[in-house]
């Protein structure tokens, strides 16, 4: 996404590649040393910490990410 962090970047959801699962979509921003991701979880449907990749950052526009 943006390696400088001196820049002021703007990221559209709707701009960017969404892999979709039954419980999420998620969309890729940045992969550098560490994976950052847009996360959009549906509705009545729980997704649990654990079940996601350690050493990644999930930003949450919409949903709830449960942690145990």
């Amino acid at each position: 996404m943006n390696s400088d962090i001196h820049q002021n970047v703007v990221v559209r959801p709707a701009d960017r590649d969404w892999q979709e699962s039954a419980t999420q979509k998620k969309a890729l921003l940045d992969q550098v040393s560490w994976e950052s991701s847009l996360l959009r979880i549906e509705p009545d449907t729980q997704v649990k910490a654990e079940t996601l990749s350690e050493g990644e950052e999930y930003l949450i526009l919409e949903g709830s990410l449960i942690f145990h």
